[in-house]
């Protein structure tokens, strides 16, 4: 297996003048081979379980008008067309080149919240697609919060009655359990495994509302299996072989006694559990996803983590600013390790739209999506030493290779967002290498009528 490279060894292959230089992520080995470019006119892409290459990992070799495609898995092979598609000029010509590419992580998500503020099936499956066009291999599908259960519920379909439900927050509106299949299908298609999240006991205030007791108690525990048997039965672990129990921002009497119960029931039916941490105590066998970036910090100090555990404390973006949000998420160093083992899978990319969104349209931009997403898709994909937990939300000095590397990819994000992405409304431009200043007006009762700041390098 050949040794996981840098992007920065990558970077210096592709910002050689090539169309290559645009690739996101940077692919692990590239080469370019002649001047030439050319228009594409045959593709011959096969599955290779036998290459050394990693999960996912795929190559591409352009010869002349063909373009011959090897993966490692169905999966990576996925990806290898993505990379062709980045490739291509407006002409739709792309560089003869080699590539050799596989991620540093196992696993690459992006979380939305669709439990606060619903998102129809078609606006769902478009993620979907800007998910695969830039290798994440995770939607995690956040399907319950307070306002609404939005499963289809046969067993108890007050459940979806809206008078139950949130006013002012698409009461009624629940995905059926078709529909949830049908989301499955077109992900899996196109690489994204679906991570569904029913939150419990935690953000579940329309369970009171409905039953008249917390989802804690025993009535609500006995709803809740039935609830839990009757999704299970729909959609088979083979379509989603983990199911996130969340149990985060909750106090209940019986912490224990209720995560054994969602731990034990999902695992009983094939499931791999997923939970939030800071949360309820889990078994050591339940996947972590941490939210707080002061475990970030103890894991990149040497402290070791006691269970496998996905990286959500890179930043949320709803509490973030979409611009700094683009360039923290570059610098973050992915489950403060280098790469990917059996205990840090990963990462996801998480949206918490908390208030009432009018315009569903509009929810990505004002959160800086798809921006942050790119610079998130390349560090997880990447990997390599970014900086400390504590200093990813500054820009780092011009003399230094992380400031180099910024304002590359930066450059290199700058052209997808005039390229691939103006469906999106990206609202971000290239900040890093901009000199600033900040003027203030005259301050009452003292000799101060301005001050400026300006960076050390301006």
């Amino acid at each position: 297996m050949k040794k996981h490279l840098y992007p920065l060894v990558a970077l210096w292959l592709v910002v050689t003048g090539m169309q290559a230089q645009h690739l996101i992520p940077t692919p692990v080995e590239m080469h370019r081979k002649s001047e030439t470019r050319t228009v594409i006119r045959e593709v011959d892409a096969r599955v290779r379980p036998g290459m050394s290459l990693p999960a996912e990992g795929y190559t591409i070799d352009i010869r002349g008008t063909k373009a011959v495609l090897r993966a490692k898995d169905a999966q990576g092979l996925v990806w290898a067309h993505r990379t062709l598609e980045q490739l291509k000029d407006e002409t739709g010509r792309v560089p003869q080149v080699r590539i050799t590419d596989y991620p540093a992580f196992a696993l690459r998500g992006f979380m939305h919240d669709t439990g606060r503020n619903f998102r129809p099936v078609e606006m769902l499956k478009e993620e979907i697609d800007l998910f695969s066009a830039y290798k994440l291999n995770v939607f995690h599908w956040h399907l319950t919060d307070n306002p609404a259960w939005r499963i289809e519920c046969k067993a108890y379909p007050q459940l979806n009655d809206p008078q139950y439900q949130r006013k002012g927050r698409d009461e009624g509106r629940f995905y059926t359990y078709d529909e949830i299949r049908d989301v499955i299908a077109y992900a899996r298609e196109r690489g994204v495994m679906i991570i569904p999240e029913i939150d419990m006991p935690g953000h579940s205030r329309y369970f009171n509302d409905t039953f008249g007791f917390s989802m804690a108690s025993p009535e609500g525990m006995k709803v809740l299996e039935a609830c839990l048997k009757e999704f299970f039965s729909e959609i088979p672990a083979s379509d989603c072989p983990y199911l996130h129990i969340g149990s985060d921002e909750v106090h209940i009497s019986n912490p224990e006694e209720f995560m054994r119960f969602c731990e034990d029931l999902t695992k009983a039916h094939g499931r791999t559990p997923i939970s939030w941490d800071p949360g309820l105590p889990s078994a050591e066998t339940t996947v972590s996803q941490i939210w707080n970036s002061g475990i970030g910090a103890k894991i990149e100090a040497g402290e070791a983590y006691p269970r496998s555990y996905i990286d959500s404390y890179q930043g949320y973006l709803n509490v973030g600013s979409p611009i700094l949000s683009t360039s923290q998420n570059f610098l973050h160093t992915a489950c403060s390790v280098t790469r990917g083992d059996e205990r840090a899978l990963g990462g996801i990319l998480c949206l918490w739209n908390d208030v009432r969104v009018a315009d569903k349209t509009l929810t990505f931009p004002h959160n800086g999506m798809p921006n942050v997403l790119l610079s998130f898709a390349e560090r997880f994909w990447c990997g390599g030493q970014g900086v400390s937990v504590t200093e990813e939300r500054l820009l780092p000095s011009p003399d230094t290779d992380h400031y180099r590397r910024l304002v590359a990819f930066e450059e290199r994000l700058s052209y997808h967002r005039d390229r691939f992405l103006r469906p999106w409304k990206m609202r971000w431009a290239a900040n890093a290498s901009l000199a600033w200043q900040v003027t203030l007006p005259q301050a009452r009762g003292t000799d101060i009528r301005s001050m400026q700041w300006a960076p050390a390098w301006g």
